[in-house]
C-alpha cells in the first residue's frame, strides 16, 4: 500500500461526510495504525490532510461561487460539516479571520 494511492482515495471520497482513518482503512483495507505509518513523517496526518482538502476546496468554492450562494449552502455542497467548522478551519488554516 503507497500512500499516493490513499491520497487518491480520500480525494476521490472527500464529499463523504463520514470520511476519517477508520473509513480510509477499511476501504483500503488495512489497520489505522498502517494507515498512520503510512502518513508517517508527511506534514498532515490523514485527518489533517481530509480536512485540508476540504478547506482548499471550500475556499475554491468561495472564490468562485460566493457572489451566487451562501456560505452554508457552499459548505453543504462538499461537507455535512457546519459552518462553525469551517470558520474556526479557515481561521485556523488560511489566515483568515473568523469576522468580515
Amino acid at each position: 500500500m503507497r500512500r499516493p494511492a490513499v491520497q487518491r482515495y480520500i480525494r476521490r471520497h472527500l464529499t463523504d461526510p463520514d470520511l476519517d482513518p477508520d473509513t480510509v482503512a477499511a476501504a483500503i483495507g488495512c489497520s489505522r495504525s498502517t494507515l498512520y505509518r503510512l502518513f508517517n513523517g508527511n506534514e498532515l496526518f490523514v485527518q489533517g490532510y481530509v480536512r485540508e482538502l476540504r478547506l482548499q476546496q471550500f475556499l475554491r468554492l468561495l472564490q468562485k461561487d460566493a457572489r451566487n450562494a451562501p456560505i452554508y449552502a457552499l459548505a453543504q455542497r462538499y461537507s455535512s460539516a457546519t459552518l462553525e467548522q469551517h470558520r474556526r478551519e479557515g481561521s485556523a488554516g488560511s489566515g483568515y479571520s473568523k469576522r468580515p
